[in-house]
């Protein structure tokens, strides 16, 4: 089944260039100029937010527990009252997380799901 003809029927190097990568480079803007602690890792790096997305995907460094804390209550402090769900892990394997969405998060996760149900002749009248 396809539903975005689109983007589903593009070539790897259709997708790569005119999809991932200003995708890609959206993201880095928008996470430089929202968050003091990617600002500080791109910054730190000498990182150039314009140059190939792909490349300064490869140089960014892993993040450590402590760094998804950090960027965490960063992006919790920066939400405005925008959150509209917070899902809570019990830390049965490992230390509780938290994961926190918004409303075009959960929209977007839904879409997602509904096209994989759709993807497997299932619809909103199956139980």
């Amino acid at each position: 089944m396809i539903l975005e003809p689109e983007i589903e029927c593009i070539s790897q190097g259709d997708m790569m260039e005119k999809i991932i990568k200003p995708r890609l480079s959206e993201l880095f803007q928008r996470v430089y100029h929202n968050f003091s602690y990617y600002r500080q890792i791109f910054d730190e790096k000498r990182l150039d937010l314009s140059s190939d997305p792909i490349k300064l995907l490869e140089d960014l460094p892993f993040m450590s527990k402590h760094d998804y804390s950090l960027l965490e209550n960063e992006a919790l402090k920066n939400s405005g009252g925008r959150l509209f769900h917070v899902e809570v892990t019990s830390g049965t394997t490992g230390k509780p997380k938290r994961r926190f969405q918004s409303r075009i998060d959960e929209l977007n996760e839904l879409k997602l799901a509904t096209r994989a149900m759709a993807g497997f002749g299932l619809s909103r009248d199956d139980v």
